[in-house]
C-alpha cells in the first residue's frame, strides 16, 4: 500500500525530523482561512470493563461544530485525546489552517514527534489505529495543521470547555 511504500522509505532515509515529518504527512499549501478549535480527552471509570471515553471539541461558544463524542473500541483518556485530534482534522474543510490547542503532552508527541519512528517500526505502538488515522487525514489535508499546548485545569474558559464536552461524550 501506500503507506507501506512510505513506511519502506522512512526506514531507508536518514533525514532530519522535520524531513521526516514532511515525509510522513506530505507538505500543508497555503490558506488564506484559519481556526482555533480546543480538545480534550475524557475516559470514565477507566481500567474497568465499564469504561467508557470521549472527545470533546470546541470551537467558538455556540458553534454548531462544538462536539462531545463518545469514542468507540478501547476506552482510555489516551485513545480519547487523539480521537479528538482525528475529529477535528477529519470534520473539518481540509483547506482550513488548524491551530489545534490542547492539554494532551501525549497526543501532541505521538502525532508531532513519535509518529515517524512509530511508522517506521510497523506501527507497534498502543493506539496504532487512530495514529494511522490521523496520518492519512493530515495527508489528504490542503492546509497546515498547528498542535499547541495548553495547561489544563487552569481557568483557559475555552479548554474548559473542551473538557466539559469530552466528559459528556463519555
Amino acid at each position: 500500500s501506500e503507506l507501506d511504500a512510505l513506511l519502506a522509505e522512512v526506514l531507508e532515509s536518514s533525514t532530519s525530523h522535520e524531513d521526516a515529518i514532511t515525509l510522513l504527512y506530505g507538505t500543508a499549501h497555503e490558506s488564506t482561512i484559519s481556526r482555533c478549535v480546543y480538545t480534550d480527552g475524557s475516559c470514565l471509570q477507566p481500567n474497568t470493563a465499564q469504561a467508557q471515553a470521549g472527545a470533546g471539541i470546541f470551537w467558538t461558544k455556540n458553534d454548531a461544530q462544538n462536539a462531545a463524542v463518545r469514542l468507540p473500541g478501547l476506552a482510555t483518556n489516551n485513545r480519547a485525546e487523539l480521537y479528538g485530534v482525528l475529529w477535528v482534522i477529519t470534520q473539518s474543510p481540509a483547506t482550513w489552517i488548524l491551530y489545534i490547542y490542547t492539554d494532551s503532552m501525549y497526543a501532541i508527541h505521538s502525532v508531532c514527534h513519535w509518529a515517524p519512528s512509530r511508522a517506521a517500526r510497523g506501527w507497534k505502538c498502543k493506539n496504532a489505529d487512530i495514529l494511522q488515522d490521523i496520518v492519512q487525514a493530515l495527508r489528504n489535508r490542503h492546509a497546515a495543521v498547528h498542535m499547541i499546548w495548553v495547561e489544563g485545569h487552569s481557568g483557559n474558559m475555552s479548554n474548559d470547555a473542551a473538557d466539559r464536552l469530552a466528559k459528556e461524550g463519555a
